[in-house]
């Protein structure tokens, strides 16, 4: 047996199974779609993490993102011309509205009372549906254009990351969804977006090189590799043998050239990245953040620092 209403309809299995359908429907039209569609729009700019965020955190962000176009979509589709009008004009007396979603709501929600409003049903559904349809295509149309302008301002953090508005934002909303590798390995955090990345890769046999970041890669959220332009290696055996021989050194005379304009790297042979930057400060700030799953160790000194490596 079916529950009964307060008014006395019944509810029955199928009832609540079409219930709990259509409440999955409308979640995943107004919160997962318009999800996916921001990321989409915001990856265009920088990319984002790919780690598999809790149902929690889910709904956190998709409502968070989703709050403001909805509410503008809503506004003017109930007020302002085109916007209540087009796409998918509706045909009915003015003030139906509601009327429509009371018939069709209560239809879904019990057998007795579709039975009872079947003519008016079918009108009723036909004009809801195409009212939803109206308010998700702008709807939809506005969460592309937040997507692309929050993209634009995540690409432009090292210019904004000193406004108190900007920084609450970024921390809340824009930091979290970007790659720590973005952040590390390009000039995401600069003011000045021709600065140069510079690092020192220790890699897993004890071996040290040195040079640009001019690309990186990763298989997921993780690195998998990084190219770089004008690389040196650290002669560090020549120099413990010419202190063993009691001869002075200096330590920045060891780096040689490598005779190739670009180096690979694979992230498995890499055991430590130090980020030689001349805005340390700005890097630190990111820094001090999560950075995820990141497996490697990362350190930051002044760019122009040159010193002796250590062994692994």
């Amino acid at each position: 047996m079916g529950k009964r209403s307060r008014s006395g309809a019944r509810r029955s299995p199928r009832r609540r199974d079409l219930l709990a359908l259509t409440f999955s429907v409308l979640v995943t039209l107004y919160l997962i779609i318009p999800d996916a569609i921001f990321r989409f729009c915001f990856s265009r700019y920088v990319p984002l993490r790919t780690l598999v965020p809790t149902r929690v955190e889910t709904i956190y962000r998709a409502v968070a993102l989703a709050i403001l176009p909805f509410v503008i979509s809503i506004i003017l589709v109930f007020w302002a011309w085109p916007f209540n009008t087009y796409p998918l004009r509706v045909a009915g007396r003015p003030g139906s509205r509601s009327a429509d979603y009371k018939i069709v709501t209560a239809a879904l929600y019990s057998e007795e009372l579709f039975k009872k409003n079947y003519e008016e049903f079918w009108p009723a559904l036909d004009r809801s549906c195409r009212r939803q349809c109206r308010l998700l295509s702008w709807y939809y149309l506005f969460v592309v254009f937040e997507g692309l302008a929050f993209g634009f301002l995540s690409s432009n953090y090292g210019k904004y990351q000193d406004n108190k508005i900007y920084s609450a934002l970024a921390d809340g909303l824009l930091l979290p969804n970007i790659s720590e590798w973005h952040v590390f390995l390009t000039a995401f955090v600069f003011a000045d977006k021709k600065s140069p990345v510079l690092v020192d890769v220790l890699c897993t046999d004890g071996t040290l090189y040195d040079g640009r970041v001019t690309q990186y890669f990763l298989d997921g959220s993780k690195l998998s590799g990084m190219i770089l332009d004008d690389p040196r290696r650290y002669d560090r055996r020549s120099l413990l043998a010419d202190r063993e021989a009691g001869k002075k050194v200096d330590p920045a005379a060891y780096w040689h050239e490598i005779q190739s304009a670009n180096l690979y790297i694979f992230a498995d042979k890499i055991l430590n990245i130090n980020l030689k930057s001349t805005e340390v400060e700005s890097v630190k700030r990111y820094v001090s953040r999560l950075i995820g799953d990141a497996a490697i160790s990362i350190t930051i000194k002044p760019a122009g620092v040159e010193e002796s490596p250590k062994p692994p």
